[in-house]
């Protein structure tokens, strides 16, 4: 168990629905409903425009961050070691309204390639549909550009000037279509020399150390069988396996005696936005059991306890696939497993791109998962942020066909802050070497990726059986005192989750710890109950995966159900009410899709809520039962109980 669980990425629970949800108040865009997250996406467009400001700054003054004096004269009409040395305590550093402020500012911006800029923001945010709900009515949310925080240092024969330089942005952050102002900011330095062959040797000295890395990439390896990004990103961080093999490459460039590199201050960074993993785009499975499109959910059987069944029968298939791993039958689970990975199965269907299959099957002689796999990573570093620093940085980077069978993601690392001491000036010297770029493989410890989705596998049907059906452990205690374990709301065999329509602030959720938590985090909370139930078995575990419900865009979460204590047809009594159910938000708008429950390999399925390589059990719409109400667009007029009965 110990080892199934620490590949577990991420877990949610999720509705199925339109990536345009339609609602009916006027606002200023109508596609967007009440339930959309405008900070998860004011964020994601925030990531986006950092790397394309940080990218295109980088090009532009990475051409001018050494270089000789009367390289400067060349270029600047202000900037120049005549205007500039010496001027370190200068007050005009710090008034944007003085003349040497204005001319230096001038001179900065006059090297921005503004029309490439532009170009990228219309390409990959304007144009983008995501991004248009936190646009709306402005466009390109980049406004303005300015300059902060200059400052000058003056030292034998080289002057460093340092600035800030800032984008600032403009964005909607909620269906009212209100704005807010946000701002990026990067430091920048440049170094001018009085010696034209000094600059020349600081030059070849950051190009020397960058073809070192390159010519060193492909072997930055970091093993690691988990698909959580984040975690990841962290653990390479904290291992220094790979930063202490960057560093020795730096230090072993120089073979010039009149430098020492100098990196006891250098800092090493993950940058999250830069990683891409090798899942697929979109997995479906067959064997869902959707609604019946002729079942009415108004439909009233009083010999029913409410329950209104759908005139079901199982199909041929299920006594043999899926009844014995819900009844947990001993050996199940990997006759299940194999079934749905065996060659030619049509349980679970990768829908992989064309390209995708003939290099699978053209390279026959290597093992390799649909689900997971170096030809799906490939494909998806193309056009990506990830490849676009790869290509600026000139780097010979690649994810081979041949070699790289057992790579499942990328991550982008920069290392930054190392010196490079002048030793034959008058006066001890240090400048900052370039910021380096490093690109990273995850490579899984397991010897194919088929064995690594097979593992996961057993992961996930472990952990899904474990929650959905078993009782869950820790109680509900509401605000009369009165307590309700889990184990009194449902059946053996049977998820239920309740669905509430009273004041949030009124409900807590209370664990066996004695931890509270309000009664809208339930369904998050229960998940992390289950982990926590783990953690003796497999910390690490714990600390490295992300289990979480949450709003995401294109589907309907049950992340802000409350309770009712007063259900209707209960005549207010709770206490006899023998089971939760939920209702969807596409139930109130009359789209009964089915919930999901789903565990994802890579933590990017839960972010960017697709269908990126998961597993689940599939929909379950045979059994559905109905609280009162004459219209089916009443909210308390549906509700949606997953049923494992067998």
């Amino acid at each position: 168990m110990k080892k199934l669980l620490a590949i577990l990425g991420a877990t949610t629970l999720v509705v199925a629905a339109p990536l345009s949800v339609v609602a009916c108040k006027k606002k200023v865009n109508p596609n967007i409903s009440d339930e959309f997250d405008y900070q998860a996406l004011k964020n994601e467009l925030m990531d986006k425009a950092s790397e394309i400001f940080y990218r295109n700054l980088d090009e532009d003054f990475g051409n001018y961050k050494n270089m000789a004096d009367e390289d400067a004269i060349n270029t600047f009409d202000f900037i120049r070691l005549e205007n500039i040395a010496g001027q370190d305590e200068n007050p005009d550093l710090k008034d944007s309204n003085s003349d040497f402020f204005k001319a230096i500012s001038k001179d900065i911006n006059s090297i921005i390639d503004f029309n490439k800029l532009n170009k990228e923001i219309n390409d990959e945010i304007v144009n983008q549909l995501n991004y248009k709900p936190v646009i709306q009515g402005i466009g390109n949310p980049f406004q303005s550009y300015e300059l902060n925080n200059i400052a000058i240092k003056t030292q034998s024969e080289i002057v460093s000037l340092s600035f800030d330089y800032i984008a600032n942005l403009k964005l909607v952050v909620n269906e009212k279509g209100d704005f807010q102002n946000e701002a990026i900011s990067f430091r920048w330095t440049f170094n001018i020399f009085e010696s034209v062959d000094l600059a020349n040797e600081i030059k070849s000295l950051n190009d020397s150390i960058r073809k070192g890395i390159s010519q060193a990439s492909n072997g930055f390896l970091y093993e690691q069988d988990s698909g959580n990004l984040k975690t990841n990103a962290q653990d390479i961080i904290d291992k220094k396996i790979i930063e202490n093999q960057v560093q020795e490459v730096i230090e072993k460039t120089n073979t010039n005696s009149k430098f020492e590199i100098k990196t006891e201050n250098h800092k090493f960074a993950v940058n999250q936005k830069l990683t891409q993993d090798g899942s697929i785009a979109n997995t479906k499975f067959n064997y869902s059991l959707e609604i019946q499109e002729n079942w009415d959910p108004e439909h009233e059987d009083n010999n029913s306890n409410d329950y209104y069944y759908q005139d079901y029968s199982y199909p041929d298939w299920w006594d043999e696939l899926m009844k014995p791993v819900l009844s947990k039958e001993k050996g199940a689970n990997e006759k299940f497993i194999k079934k749905i990975t065996e060659p030619g199965q049509k349980w679970v269907d990768h829908q992989l791109p064309i390209k995708i299959v003939e290099k699978i099957s053209n390279n026959s002689d290597i093992v390799v998962s649909e689900a997971i796999n170096h030809y799906n990573l490939a494909e998806n570093i193309l056009s990506s942020d990830f490849e676009k620093r790869v290509k600026n940085s000139g780097y010979e980077f690649k994810i081979d066909e041949k070699i790289d069978f057992k790579s499942i993601a990328v991550y982008g690392a920069e290392f930054s802050k190392s010196e490079v001491e002048i030793k034959n000036l008058s006066e001890l010297t240090k400048i900052e070497l370039d910021t380096f770029f490093v690109p990273i493989k995850q490579n899984t410890t397991f010897n194919n990726t088929k064995l690594l989705y097979e593992e996961f596998l057993r992961a996930a049907i472990e952990f899904q059986q474990s929650y959905l059906l078993n009782d869950l452990e820790g109680e509900i205690t509401l605000k009369d005192n009165n307590t309700y374990n889990w184990e009194d709301w449902g059946r053996k065999h049977r998820y239920y989750v309740i669905d509430a329509k009273g004041e949030v602030e009124d409900y807590i959720i209370q664990n066996h710890k004695n931890t509270t938590y309000k009664y809208q985090e339930t369904i998050k909370r229960s998940i992390e109950l289950k982990v926590e139930e783990e953690s003796n078995q497999n910390l690490k575990f714990i600390e490295s995966s992300d289990f979480s419900s949450g709003n995401n865009l294109g589907y309907s979460s049950f992340s802000s159900m409350i309770l009712n204590s007063n259900p209707t047809f209960l005549g207010g009594n709770f206490e006899s009410y023998p089971f939760a159910i939920a209702a969807p938000i596409d139930f109130v708008t009359g789209n009964l899709s089915t919930p999901e429950f789903r565990t994802y390999f890579f933590s990017s399925g839960l972010k960017f809520n697709s269908s990126k390589t998961y597993f689940s059990f599939g929909k379950r719409g045979d059994l559905v039962c109905f609280e009162g109400g004459t219209s089916r667009y009443i909210v308390n007029g549906r509700k949606m109980l997953f049923n494992f009965g067998l």
